[in-house]
């Protein structure tokens, strides 16, 4: 039996078409984990960070990758098509789940905080390896995902009213900067108080 989880990333990674990707398989705490490379879903970046006019349903209802990612036509990298994935599949597998619906969220089978840690594990190094600083960390506050319980063909589970087949969560934390004529009618060349007091701030 497998969990599979899936993320829209906020953010876009730009990958060439023709690139050669290979999924990360690994064993830990009891499970066999796969980290499929990251691909494109039907998503727009206003859906992954919560000023989409759709609900969260319908959001995590178009986690699915695309039949054919959508290219690039204004960028190319060292003469390559490109495509931008906006998505994360990681499969957990292990002869049977915890399923009960009975379980409090933290007790689901994976717990949510180690389906995090593996997600982060991977974004870290990706975020590392390629420099990539609009690469971010997913947090239960900040993220929506989707955990489904599958055979390990990928194929539904039979019904039983005692056991979930799905779970789904989100979480909403931001932060906005606001621009206004205020600031707009500020001269540059003048030192405003208020900035002196700021840590590390400089006015020049």
């Amino acid at each position: 039996m497998i969990a599979r989880v899936r993320f829209p990333l906020p953010f876009v990674l730009t990958i060439p078409i023709d690139e050669e990707l290979h999924a990360i398989e690994y064993e830990e705490n009891g499970y066999r984990i796969k980290i499929s490379p990251p691909y494109q879903a039907n998503l727009s970046q206003e859906e992954t960070q919560f000023i989409s006019p759709y609900s969260m349903r319908e959001t995590l209802l178009k986690l699915s990758p695309v039949p054919q990612p959508t290219i690039l036509q204004t960028l190319t990298i060292n003469g390559k098509l490109v495509y931008q994935a906006n998505a994360l599949e990681i499969v957990f597998q292990k002869d049977a789940f915890d399923r009960r619906r009975v379980l409090d969220r933290d007790d689901h089978d994976p717990k949510p905080e180690f389906i995090f840690k593996v997600a982060n594990g991977f974004l870290a190094k990706l975020r590392s390896i390629t420099q990539g600083s609009d690469v971010k960390l997913l947090g239960e506050q900040n993220a929506l995902w989707r955990l489904e319980y599958l055979t390990d063909a990928q194929e539904e589970l039979p019904h039983n009213p005692e056991l979930f087949r799905a779970t789904s969560g989100f979480g909403i934390h931001g932060s906005l900067t606001v621009v206004n004529k205020v600031f707009l009618t500020m001269n540059v060349g003048t030192t405003y108080p208020i900035f002196d007091t700021l840590p590390g701030t400089q006015v020049i």
